[in-house]
């Protein structure tokens, strides 16, 4: 847009149970040479999942229905990713077998990108995901690479969405009526996920200081009875 050229990396290491929903998810966005540390981690509770996150050095809390606190982590369930790769994919290659890994090449049609991209959350960190399907008219098919042990086992998928995000943001710049000169090129919306430890993790501890963290919905909740009263 307008020749300016920006740059974000975001790395993260995860830890999920899906039965019950847990969760801990910790987060580095580098900027330049700007970096953003944060925290976020889901716990099942009687009245839904709390969202416990940290920025800046504060912890705030929420309460979530279980479907909107997947939802709202979703970028970062890989084994899902890989599924939604795995069950839309085609042109299937091979590309080599080495220590018991095993590496594929596929594409994601362009039929079917619209359901891959918004069952994975894959435009999630840009902001793009939950738009309607029009949004992606003129998408192109979206190669990709898994890994799989030989038993199936998922190791990791690195997929490429520039393309994709950079048809869906003109497409939403263009509903706004904006100029030619101010659509945007999408060099690089790159995601390289791996998955370890599958199956395995049991607990996902909520630390201490969580604990304590302000739960503006409660709060607001209070004063509004507290008024009523």
């Amino acid at each position: 847009m307008g020749g300016e050229s920006e740059k974000t990396i975001t790395s993260a290491k995860v830890e999920m149970i899906y039965e019950p929903l847990a969760a801990m998810i910790k987060t580095q966005d580098l900027y330049g040479a700007n970096a953003l540390n944060s925290e976020t981690y889901l716990e099942k509770v009687d009245s839904g999942i709390n969202m416990y996150m940290l920025y800046d050095g504060h912890w705030t809390e929420m309460t979530l229905q279980d479907k909107n606190a997947r939802k709202s982590v979703g970028m970062y369930d890989a084994v899902k990713g890989m599924q939604m790769l795995l069950d839309y994919g085609g042109n299937w290659k091979q590309t080599s077998a080495k220590d018991g890994i095993v590496t594929i090449s596929g594409e994601v049609p362009a039929e079917m990108v619209y359901e891959v991209s918004e069952g994975g959350n894959f435009l999630q960190l840009a902001g793009m995901n939950g738009v309607g399907e029009s949004y992606y008219m003129g998408v192109e098919a979206v190669p990709f690479e898994v890994q799989l042990k030989e038993d199936g086992t998922p190791v990791l998928f690195s997929v490429d969405f520039a393309k994709t995000l950079e048809t869906v943001m003109n497409c939403v710049l263009q509903e706004l009526n904006a100029d030619e000169e101010n659509l945007i090129s999408v060099e690089k919306y790159y995601i390289k996920q791996t998955i370890s430890n599958f199956g395995e993790v049991k607990q996902i501890k909520i630390p201490v200081d969580a604990r304590s963290a302000i739960n503006y919905e409660k709060e607001i909740s209070l004063l509004e009875n507290s008024n009523v009263k």
